[in-house]
């Protein structure tokens, strides 16, 4: 029988790569995302991961059981409203999430495609928290009015924070039903968004990075690790971050541990 997969942002980028990689598997992968995939064989639903109405509208249309939902659909920068990066990249996802909990297969799979910007999360665990706590709506948006201070300066690193840190209270939530929650923090990759993040992390900044780990990501370097996760049998892997970004986050660490060892020389 074909297997259900759900995949957020499934028409350009990583959510692209990741589908093109799975379509050929002989699932059926349901794009939820503001434009169609361009692959035959998948199946579109017009979705605004923002907006509560439309993600419920889409939910109706997906089939009673999902074998797996991959998490990719997120914004870097938004003009004239900042705030709606934080609406993307977290509160729609974990929105989303919980409402397709009950279609969930008993031993399914939820991937979070989050971000190596957000991989620090425990830095700010306070701010982190505190967003995760939110159970409503109404919540969500007095928070986003009460804590500009918070969350301004970088909506989209705040934004990847909390998604990278759901996937432990995800993981919680999913016991009963044996779903396993994992997060893939992906570092630079050049995807439509790759403009937006050069002007969040600056020209220099960027191609530092870049030159430091020999070349950007592509879309599919990202996708290969989904499709692992997606395929292998890892009943044992659950509730982990996995950073996929060439390295550089380890010679960062084994540059911290050899300047250790020089003073202590």
């Amino acid at each position: 029988m074909t297997e259900n997969i759900v995949v957020t942002g499934g028409a350009s980028g990583i959510g692209a790569a990741v589908v093109a990689r799975l379509v050929d598997r002989d699932f059926t992968i349901w794009n939820l995302d503001l434009e169609a995939s361009s692959l035959p064989g998948v199946s579109n639903l017009v979705c605004d991961i923002s907006d509560r109405n439309s993600v419920e509208q889409a939910i109706v249309l997906l089939p009673d059981t999902l074998r797996a939902v991959i998490h990719v659909a997120g914004i870097a920068l938004c003009r004239p409203d900042p705030s709606q990066v934080i609406r993307v990249n977290f509160f729609g996802l974990r929105f989303l999430n919980e409402q397709l909990n009950e279609k969930m297969v008993v031993g399914g799979q939820v991937l979070i495609v989050a971000s190596s910007a957000g991989r620090d999360w425990r830095d700010n665990s306070d701010v982190v928290a505190g967003m995760l706590a939110l159970t409503t709506l109404e919540q969500e948006e007095a928070w986003l009015l009460e804590h500009q201070l918070d969350w301004q300066q970088d909506p989209y690193k705040i934004s990847k924070q909390c998604a990278a840190a759901y996937t432990y209270l995800a993981c919680l939530a999913g016991k009963e039903k044996q779903i396993r929650v994992n997060c893939i923090n992906p570092g630079i990759t050049e995807t439509p968004l790759s403009d937006s993040f050069r002007e969040l992390l600056g020209q220099e900044r960027y191609d530092s990075i870049v030159d430091q780990t020999g070349r950007s990501g592509k879309p599919d370097d990202v996708a290969a690790v989904v499709e692992m996760f997606t395929l292998m049998e890892t009943e044992w892997l659950n509730g982990v971050e996995i950073t996929v970004d060439g390295g550089y986050f380890g010679r960062i660490q084994a540059a911290t541990l050899n300047a250790h060892e020089d003073r202590k020389a």
